[in-house]
């Protein structure tokens, strides 16, 4: 995914990291777990939850709509 596409960099960035401060707690938790396989299912569910966030931004700031 490319930010130029969905969104000007400063909006894309901040989208990032407002997704990362709203993600819940057990995603941000288990990227610190000892456990390769739990880092590993955190990282992909904090992935999907930035991505989605990022739609969200992105849909909403579209021209007419």
């Amino acid at each position: 995914m490319q930010a130029d596409s969905i969104l000007p960099d400063h909006l894309f960035l901040q989208a990032i990291a407002i997704a990362i401060e709203e993600a819940p707690v057990k995603y941000r938790v288990n990227l610190s777990s000892s456990n390769d396989r739990q880092r590993m299912r955190a990282a992909d569910a904090s992935a999907g939850w930035i991505r989605s966030r990022i739609r969200a931004v992105a849909t909403s700031d579209a021209p007419g709509k």
